[in-house]
């Protein structure tokens, strides 16, 4: 198979030897990955099963060569998905504090964004003590990487490789189940082609000194919740504005001819565009909006929208992620979960506008027993839900406001996904 968007890679466990090449015989995984060079035995074996092992450059995402057209976008400092609680030491987080979520929705997003055709990979380093991984973490490794239109390299626990390639009975159920999961998410990529619906665009050259601050309000708008798109200012075009609401440009530098002229349009014909002090002058003589005084932002009516002048340089990039939501207005999130905990979100809408589907990723990778409510920010007329592995579609019960209609979705344990039927494209 010589199309790289169609391999599903697997991380090839050191003590595996070229007899466990069979182990992934009927299974959808058809890419090994090696930590090092591999082993000669082992790399004859995988291309006499057909198995395709390509030559990889990993690189930290700020070293990616986005120049590239063709191969693969190898990021190698994603992060292991999952939930902490960090700060105990100090006292800035304990039992009833708020947990931290290191998740790689942001970096996908901006993977995709940047690398054009070509597939993005993430992996990271695994936790300190493989022993603490259970099962669920693994289904959850590829949920997420497929959420979001990636793809994450399957890696396995030493000693649960070990057991599978002992063939413990219980490692091999287990290691189908992991099979199934890959398949069932495979036969599903169509939705990959659905563009993500996102309110909000951040535009920087993510380069140089604006790199820090974008990658940081990337990580922590993903962590909020917020619904963005991250634009490159080199690629920035008029139709990337169509749908949105609100472009936050990160950069120091001032707005180019051609950004500004995007931007002045964008907010005349009913958008919000924030900008630093550095392209505060190209706004000058403009009204201000005295309605609702911000303490951080000069408010200025331009046409049907607004323009959000700040009045000292970008530095907070967690407080600039919330400004930009609270400016926007949360009513134009595609969707809200109540009660959620652990789960996250990502939309996504069909290109004919008449569906919208809602990945849910929950990333405590185990069941929840509380009702969760999912709001939906436009009339639909029906919900129906997928689980990952299951061939089954459940109709889901709407109720509450039709301009808001409310949804309690099924528990579940590591991925569910919410196809809705919009009321109106």
């Amino acid at each position: 198979m010589s199309n790289s968007a169609e391999w599903i890679p697997f991380e090839w466990p050191a003590a595996w030897k070229a007899e466990q090449v069979g182990l992934l015989h009927d299974t959808p995984f058809n890419a090994l990955c090696f930590q090092g060079a591999p082993p000669q035995g082992v790399l004859e074996a995988a291309k006499a099963a057909g198995l395709n092992v390509p030559e990889l450059d990993w690189k930290a995402w700020k070293g990616i060569d986005w120049s590239k057209s063709n191969g693969i976008a190898a990021i190698s400092d994603g992060f292991w998905p999952a939930y902490s609680y960090k700060g105990l030491a100090d006292g800035s987080a304990g039992p009833t504090g708020e947990p931290w979520l290191d998740a790689n929705g942001w970096l996908y997003l901006y993977a995709r964004e940047r690398a054009g055709e070509r597939a993005v990979w993430v992996r990271s380093d695994p936790p300190e003590d493989p022993r603490t991984v259970r099962q669920p973490h693994l289904h959850l490794l590829m949920a997420e990487a497929f959420t979001y239109g990636g793809r994450r390299p399957l890696w396995l626990p030493p000693e649960f490789a070990a057991a599978v390639a002992a063939g413990a009975e219980r490692a091999i159920t287990d290691w189908k189940k992991l099979g199934d999961t890959a398949r069932w998410l495979q036969q599903h990529e169509a939705w990959h082609a659905w563009p993500a619906v996102a309110p909000l665009v951040l535009l920087s050259d993510f380069s140089g000194d604006n790199e820090y601050l974008a990658g940081e309000t990337m990580l922590l708008a993903a962590r909020k919740q917020i619904p963005f798109r991250p634009v490159t200012t080199t690629q920035l075009k008029a139709s990337d504005l169509v749908g949105r609401r609100a472009v936050a440009y990160l950069d120091q530098a001032p707005l180019s001819p051609k950004l500004l002229a995007l931007l002045k349009t964008f907010a005349s014909e009913g958008g919000l565009v924030l900008v630093g002090p550095a392209s505060a002058k190209a706004f000058a003589g403009l009204k201000p909006v005295t309605a609702h005084p911000h303490p951080r932002f000069d408010i200025l009516a331009m046409g049907k929208g607004r323009m959000a002048l700040a009045r000292a340089a970008f530095d907070d990039a967690w407080t600039l992620a919330e400004d930009a939501h609270l400016l926007m207005s949360r009513r134009y999130d595609p969707v809200r979960l109540f009660n959620g905990g652990l789960l996250h979100t990502h939309t996504v809408g069909s290109v004919d506008g008449h569906r919208s589907l809602v990945h849910i990723v929950n990333y405590g990778a185990e069941p929840f027993f509380h009702a969760v409510v999912l709001q939906v920010t436009r009339p639909i007329r029906s919900a129906k839900s997928y689980l990952s592995g299951s061939t089954e579609t459940k109709t889901l019960e709407i109720s509450g406001d039709p301009a808001r209609p409310e949804i309690v979705i099924p528990h579940f344990s590591v991925y569910l996904a919410v196809e809705l039927e919009n009321a109106h494209a």
